[in-house]
């Protein structure tokens, strides 16, 4: 069995390095691709690279190439990991969860979802951060078992909707970890970054990152004024509905405070 980890960058120079690495030792292999970057991300990717034998890095020019270094995995004894550069693990958490997958205990699962703390902000000297939990949010982490699969491919982004075929001998399962365990005893805890600055090229703290275009991108209005090739009102529209996007599934119930030691570097 192998764990196959795929990121997929667009400026995320500010923590780029401890995301890397807290799930560099869980990964068999790590694909890291650079859509466009403008600040220093591939540069951080290449020093990085030259560090571990386990990194692979490709530079795309579009978010619908990603999937293709995934998609051939289909049929075979892998776990595809997705990551953004927003997403901090609990590196600690992921060695527990690695000799699960080892063992062949989630075999007959299709994908995992874990707990998630959708951060407003984070002190890195006390090491706490503060933010959403999932649930009652959505959680965002992509873990996926490619070996009761036959094919998976026109995706628009890695591991985002598409072609999906399952193997005769299995269904689509989900285990729901975050449902099952808390915040402190879960295995598979990710920081979302979602509404904290992750490059210095950019004012506002929060933006979108490409899924959350994708699925802006998909809407009415967007594709109603795509017609005219109005550039910036389509750019607007992609900006409102995307953060409505993220409101609406990043910061449900309270506000919660965490440790999250494990976590930083």
């Amino acid at each position: 069995m192998k764990i196959i980890g795929i990121m997929v960058l667009k400026n995320e120079e500010l923590w780029l390095k401890n995301v890397i690495e807290n799930v560099i030792e869980f990964c068999d292999k790590l694909i890291i691709l650079d859509n466009k970057s403008d600040d220093m991300t591939w540069e951080i990717i290449r020093k990085m690279q030259n560090q571990s034998s386990k990194i692979f890095s490709h530079k795309i020019k579009s978010m619908a190439e990603s999937h293709s270094y995934i998609s051939g995995y289909a049929g075979t004894n892998t776990w595809v990991f997705g990551v953004d550069g927003d997403e901090l693990y609990d590196p600690i958490g992921l060695k527990k969860l690695k000799k699960e997958l080892n063992s062949g205990k989630y075999n007959q699962i299709w994908n995992i979802k874990g707990n998630v703390l959708h951060c407003i902000s984070i002190d890195r000297t006390k090491k706490f951060g503060i933010g959403y939990l999932a649930p009652p949010s959505r959680s965002i982490t992509k873990l996926y078992n490619f070996r009761i699969i036959n094919k998976w491919d026109k995706c628009p982004e890695r591991l985002h909707s598409g072609q999906l075929i399952f193997s005769d001998t299995y269904t689509n399962k989900t285990l729901k970890i975050k449902n099952k365990l808390d915040w402190d005893e879960s295995h598979f805890r990710c920081l979302h970054l979602c509404f904290i600055k992750r490059s210095n090229i950019f004012m506002n703290k929060s933006r979108l990152n490409p899924a959350e275009i994708m699925i802006s991108k998909k809407h009415f209005l967007f594709r109603l004024f795509k017609k005219f090739r109005l550039d910036v009102i389509n750019r607007t529209i992609i900006r409102v509905i995307g953060s409505t996007y993220k409101k609406n599934n990043y910061s449900c119930g309270d506000l919660q405070k965490k440790l999250i030691n494990q976590f930083i570097s």
